[in-house]
């Protein structure tokens, strides 16, 4: 084959690739496009019961700890207040799930981050827990790590 040829042959080519890319962008442009799925916050961060199990993995997936909170009647009103208030003190990062079966009090929570699961007693056995599995864990979390580093 010629050199003019084969410069007159890539010279076509490059013409054709071109004008395809030109050609398949006013096609998918003319495409309508489909909106995204939109992400709805959680409605409540405090639930009585267990929540929907594919509901649970979208939240962990989305960076909020899923904490479920066992306990029977009469058990541990200080620590039932303080679990609580958790939601509002952790910034809406955590959602409980009250579990009233009859056993505990434990706590089983789960993020991005890991799977606790341990039987509490102080409200320290819980915020220990968390620091662990939070996405934003509180500064307090970080100031236990020294303490601990440091003795």
């Amino acid at each position: 084959m010629k050199k003019s040829t084969k410069k007159v042959l890539w010279a076509l080519f490059i013409i054709i690739v071109m004008f395809g890319s030109t050609f398949t962008y006013v096609i998918l442009s003319a495409i309508p496009e489909t909106a995204p799925q939109q992400f709805q916050e959680p409605a409540e961060f405090l639930v009585s019961g267990y929540m929907n199990e594919t509901l649970k993995e979208v939240y962990i997936s989305r960076g909020y700890t899923i904490m479920e909170f066992h306990y029977y009647d009469g058990c541990c009103q200080e620590l039932q207040f303080y679990i609580d208030a958790l939601p509002e003190e952790l910034e809406k990062q955590l959602i409980i799930e009250k579990i009233n079966d009859g056993t505990g009090p434990r706590i089983l929570a789960k993020s991005m981050y890991g799977l606790e699961e341990r039987n509490v007693t102080t409200i320290d056995d819980v915020f220990v827990s968390l620091c662990k599995l939070l996405a934003k864990p509180p500064i307090d979390c970080g100031l236990m790590e020294l303490n601990i580093t440091a003795s």
